[in-house]
């Protein structure tokens, strides 16, 4: 057999920082005084109690091994003390009784606890040790890579220490086991799958894999045989549970009009580039995905009632030409012959004639999903939409009619601008509200509208759609803040990017023809698949 073209490994570099490795050292060094203080202070404690009441009664508990949780356990002593010179008398009068027996499980688990604290804590330092030797690279970070995981977990374990929770519940919340704080190997069954077949077919030319070629009939099995894998059994669940994971969490590429690839959830862009929705509100997402059993159980037919077999099967088939998409490279598909009848590859530059009549006729659903669809009183509409992104910058020109959105375009206006006092234009406005501006404050408050008039806000774009009267529009998110705004997307496609634009032989989302409806230009023929297949490294 041949070996795997497919490369997964990582390059390290040492760039360890000396300074900083011994500065860590001192500080544990610290740590472990004032530990080691504690403990003495522990001792001393518990020798007083001792003293003073029934010695008999009272055992000192180690935890030697956990003083990194020297606090807690000090603590809980302290509680199994109380409560023995509280119950003396019943404790020392009758072995047997309630009280003692209460007192021997208290001791006992605190031995318990003590033992899964240094097994924790042994678990830490290989972490820490690790670190300092700066050999973490396979450790996960925090998303704003602001330190890693582990550390994270460790400081919330703490944290619910201090908080009163049980030692026992808060080691399964903030568990630090390699499963839970190193990265994951790639679940990558379709891509195992095609190097099989490079394996296979290579027999014919002598073990080379380089002179494999897939042909489009061949293709077009492997996608139904992928599609069966993907497909939820009889039974409710899946005949291979890696497929089960790929099915459940698969992530797939699209393009975004400037030819950018992205990775985004196969559920999402199955319902987007499939059936022509647009994003997806929180109530889409709880009417839709159920239908593709995404409940977190994996077992559509025999818990989740909403499951549609029929659905869940076209997506299947859908994830497998996604993923075959993916990882068989151009130079592994052979060229199809020639068409004799000249047909042509389906061109998306325009806009399909079912798109169009669908934007002419711009139908407003009457449902609940619709009544959220508003800013600031500007409708859009819910069936025609989709996220976009793109910076830009705001200003009075771009928005679309409406008061409350002029307003909030003054307010941004108004907190950015360095030539306006902030609370002065917030004492007139409320006046204004009141309707008791005189006409000198009706002057100053005009005065700081006209100099916002010719000043700009920067934001991002959110999201694109069309308007009762069937304008495209974008709405846009200020920057450091929550304030939106709608404004007319033919004055910034210039700006826009993020729309999803389609991926090989696939129809583009709708954002893309709102694009072109505002007068974008389409500079690029959706569909190109410029990623190269054997760099992936999500679930595929």
């Amino acid at each position: 057999m041949a070996k795997s073209l497919f490369f997964t490994g990582t390059i390290l570099k040492n760039n360890r920082n000396l300074l900083e490795e011994e500065a860590t050292r001192q500080t544990l060094a610290l740590q472990k005084e004032e530990l080691d203080l504690r403990r003495e202070q522990l001792a001393d404690q518990r020798k007083k109690a001792r003293a003073e009441g029934n010695k008999s009664l009272y055992k000192e508990l180690s935890i030697e091994g956990a003083e990194r949780y020297a606090d807690y356990f000090s603590l809980r002593q302290q509680q199994i003390d109380d409560y023995t010179a509280e119950n003396s008398e019943l404790i020392r009068d009758n072995p047997n009784s309630a009280e003692s027996r209460e007192l021997v499980r208290l001791q006992r688990q605190f031995r318990a606890d003590v033992n899964s604290a240094v097994n924790r804590g042994s678990l830490l330092n290989t972490h820490n040790n690790l670190k300092l030797q700066n050999k973490a690279d396979s450790y996960l970070m925090l998303d704003d890579n602001s330190m890693f995981l582990y550390e994270n977990l460790e400081n919330q374990f703490v944290q619910a220490l201090k908080d009163g929770t049980d030692f026992n519940e808060a080691l399964g919340l903030y568990d630090i086991g390699v499963d839970n704080v190193l990265r994951k190997t790639p679940n990558t069954p379709v891509l195992n799958y095609i190097n099989g077949k490079l394996d296979e077919r290579s027999q014919e030319y002598e073990g080379d894999v380089k002179l494999v070629k897939f042909t489009d009939d061949q293709i077009g099995e492997y996608t139904d045989d992928i599609a069966n894998k993907l497909r939820v059994n009889p039974n409710g669940d899946w005949s291979d549970q890696q497929y089960k994971n790929l099915y459940l969490n698969g992530v797939v590429q699209v393009v975004d009009l400037e030819g950018n690839i992205t990775k985004v959830n196969s559920m999402d862009a199955f319902f987007q580039e499939e059936k022509g929705i647009g994003i997806a509100t929180d109530s889409q997402k709880q009417e839709l995905l159920p239908m593709l059993d995404l409940n977190n159980d994996g077992i559509a037919e025999t818990v989740n009632e909403n499951f549609n077999e029929a659905l869940s099967n076209e997506y299947a088939k859908y994830l497998a030409e996604k993923r075959l998409e993916e990882v068989i490279p151009p130079d592994k598909r052979q060229e199809p012959a020639p068409d004799e009848g000249g047909a042509s590859e389906t061109e998306y530059f325009t806009m399909p004639d079912n798109v169009k009549t669908q934007f002419d006729e711009n139908v407003f659903p009457d449902n609940e999903r619709q009544k959220s669809a508003v800013v600031y009183g500007i409708e859009y509409n819910s069936d025609i939409q989709d996220k976009a992104g793109g910076d830009v910058e705001i200003s009075l020109v771009n928005l679309m009619d409406g008061e409350v959105n002029q307003e909030v375009l003054y307010d941004e206006l108004a907190q950015t601008s360095r030539d306006i006092n902030m609370r002065a234009y917030i004492n007139l406005k409320k006046k204004k509200a009141e309707g008791s501006l005189t006409p000198e404050l009706k002057k100053q408050y005009n005065e700081i509208l006209d100099k916002l008039k010719n000043s700009s806000a920067k934001g991002k774009v959110t999201q694109v759609s069309l308007d009762r009267n069937g304008t495209p529009i974008a709405i846009i998110k200020f920057e450091g803040s929550n304030r939106r705004v709608v404004v007319r997307l033919k004055d910034i496609t210039s700006s826009v990017k993020g729309i999803y634009s389609g991926t090989t032989k696939k129809q583009p989302g709708t954002g893309y023809y709102i694009y072109l409806q505002a007068g974008g230009a389409a500079e690029q023929k959706p569909g190109s698949n410029p990623a190269g297949p054997y760099n992936n490294t999500g679930t595929s």
